[in-house]
């Protein structure tokens, strides 16, 4: 046992470091997310493919009878109602899609201007971090890496280090592993987190974090580690991350009104319906069928894709199709903080110190 007075056991810190190693490892599906999308856009689009080729195909050998061709371009052709249904369908679908795109867009940008916030906090109390005395709020630490070595941080960059990991899960799919989270590698701050968090009274993980560094900063201003200034720069880094993380939050919570994807299904149905039963197929037969499944792919593709991928935290369950963007930017700021503390110009030390709820 280090001079840690820990509240869990060696093996519990040792599965911590672990966890971070195993955090760390970036995954990268690489060129093969190209035939992943492909799939992908494929699962969206063909269930409209194969109903216009069987509709196709039924209207085509329908006309093949005598007289039924005329029948239908005297009494059921109407070019201009197509075209209507069809314009109106194509705005549906250029908004929908410009929505999806703009969404995705917004969630990455606002994930990064939070992942900057946590190093800016990180670098603000980096110079205090590397002169105060050592049992200080914050002094550096050292703990393992999970591979046999060891990097150097503070209780801050702990807590720092887990907000991208925290806002990440929440919006994924609402499951936090506390375990897994960088502040797990110190007791005190892993089990003031628990307190926060569970239990009859418990808060969400980030308002849980963002007290949790609240003391934290609070503490550095009690000991005379930064001055009144100093803690008002701190606490509007604070500010910054609360306001991205309410962005995050509006942006995913947020989808436009159910009516207008209904109106878009139904106006494209009733399009496709009309294209292939009025003109491709009386006029074209049965090369009717891959006019048809062309036109629908053109169509259809984009915004199937669109839709598959506009909120950024969601994971795909087919396969990874696209570079995991928010995955690997909340461990670039793991490893950023890190990196921030290494270049401590003084010595380490382990201390005991529990931070006061």
């Amino acid at each position: 046992m280090s001079s840690y007075d820990r509240v869990l056991s060696t093996h519990v810190l040792e599965e911590a470091a672990k966890a971070r190693s195993a955090r760390l490892a970036k995954l990268d599906p690489g060129c093969a997310r190209y035939g992943r999308q492909l799939t992908e856009i494929l699962i969206g689009v063909g269930p409209w493919i194969v109903g216009s080729c069987a509709w196709s195909a039924l209207i085509a050998g329908l006309a093949s009878i005598e007289g039924a061709s005329e029948w239908i371009v005297e009494n059921i052709s109407a070019p201009n109602a197509t075209s209507t249904v069809g314009n109106f369908a194509a705005f549906l679908l250029a908004s929908r899609i410009g929505f999806n795109l703009h969404r995705n867009e917004r969630g990455v940008r606002h994930f990064s201007d939070l992942c900057g916030a946590c190093i800016d906090l990180c670098v603000f109390t980096r110079a205090s971090s590397s002169k105060i005395a050592l049992g200080a709020t914050g002094s550096l630490i050292e703990l393992g890496d999970g591979e046999g070595g060891t990097f150097r941080t503070t209780r801050i960059g702990l807590v720092a280090a887990s907000f991208p990991y925290i806002v990440e899960r929440v919006y994924r799919d609402g499951k936090q592993h506390t375990e897994s989270l960088p502040l797990a590698q110190d007791a005190d701050l892993l089990n003031r987190f628990r307190e926060m968090t569970e239990g009859a009274n418990a808060i969400p993980p980030f308002v849980a974090a963002t007290l949790l560094s609240g003391e934290i900063i609070d503490r550095y201003e009690e000991e005379d580690t930064v001055n009144a200034l100093e803690h008002k720069v701190l606490f509007e880094q604070i500010r910054i991350l609360t306001a991205s993380e309410g962005a995050i939050a509006a942006m995913v919570s947020y989808d436009q009104p159910w009516i207008t994807l209904i109106l878009t299904y139904t106006l494209f149905t009733l399009y496709f319906f009309l294209l292939i039963g009025t003109d491709l197929a009386p006029n074209t037969g049965f090369h009717s069928l891959w006019l048809s499944a062309i036109v629908v792919f053109c169509v259809v593709s984009m915004f199937s894709a669109t839709e598959r991928f506009g909120n950024p935290f969601e994971r795909r369950e087919f396969s990874k199709a696209q570079r995991p963007r928010i995955p690997n930017m909340s461990k670039d700021t793991e490893i950023a903080i890190a990196a921030v503390f290494s270049r401590a110009r003084e010595p380490t030390a382990t201390f005991n110190f529990t931070i006061k709820p």
